[in-house]
């Protein structure tokens, strides 16, 4: 295991992890970036993927939670 502690992003194999409420709405991202969802909630999302990059890309939802 390893323990991590930022208050930013962290890149694993190029890709973009974060975390957060939504997905980003300024910033550069690159296909395949995540974040996570700091408020997932029973029939929501485990967080979006970034399917098109740019400034801030395309984002999808993933990883629908059961209810």
């Amino acid at each position: 295991d390893v323990s991590i502690a930022t208050a930013s992003a962290i890149q694993i194999a190029g890709k973009k992890i974060m975390s957060g409420n939504n997905i980003p709405t300024s910033g550069t991202f690159r296909q395949g970036d995540i974040v996570y969802n700091d408020n997932a909630v029973a029939t929501g999302y485990v967080g979006w993927v970034c399917v098109r990059e740019g400034a801030p890309g395309e984002w999808k939802a993933f990883g629908q939670i059961a209810s």
